[in-house]
């Protein structure tokens, strides 16, 4: 009788551990860090005006802004254990997304690349934050004129808040002037 080889009933579990030791990405869903790429505008833009669309975005996309210099700003955002850190160098030519740290992401070096391995919703966050700066630089980027440009002042709400709606009363109108009373019709006069 040939011998039978006995499996450990865990085998299938040790297996994937020693698969998850050796090659962290695939256990953690790991990916390169993506930033979003720099944006290089006109010549006539002011630093001003670049600051309060970084802010508005950061703050649409519910960022925390930390600090801006007037150079940078640095800003995280967190959701339940999940923090990522950045910092945004900006001047009168072009917006730079730089990472700084994170938490519960699973962030590590990458050695084959010299990269950045995290988990894929940083990247999510990244490229939802990427594209809302975009739009909030579209009436800077695309004005032909520094006139045309309409600037941009951070706010902390999200959404316009609608004024209160207050019925208008109806106009009043005048009475309409009164008619001369009508005589009574007069019988005709007998023939004589």
């Amino acid at each position: 009788m040939p011998a039978q080889s006995v499996m450990p009933a865990n085998a299938g579990i040790q297996f994937l551990a020693v698969l998850a030791l050796t090659f962290p990405p695939l256990a953690l869903a790991l990916d390169p860090l993506r930033l979003p790429p720099e944006i290089p505008f006109p010549e006539f833009v002011d630093s001003i005006q670049v600051s309060g669309a970084l802010v508005k975005a950061l703050t649409v996309r519910k960022w925390t802004v930390e600090k801006d210099t007037g150079e940078s700003v640095t800003a995280y955002k967190t959701q339940r254990a999940l923090r990522l850190h950045l910092r945004i160098d900006y001047d009168n030519h072009h917006v730079s997304f730089h990472y700084l740290d994170s938490d519960n992401f699973h962030g590590e070096d990458d050695p084959r690349t010299g990269g950045i391995l995290i988990h894929r919703k940083a990247n999510v966050w990244l490229q939802a934050l990427g594209e809302e700066v975009g739009l909030q630089m579209q009436p800077i980027l695309f004005a032909r004129d520094p006139a045309e440009i309409v600037p941009v002042t951070p706010s902390t709400d999200v959404a316009p808040v609608p004024a209160p709606v207050v019925p208008v009363p109806a106009p009043v109108q005048a009475p309409a002037p009164e008619a001369p009373p009508e005589s009574p019709p007069q019988a005709p006069e007998p023939p004589r």
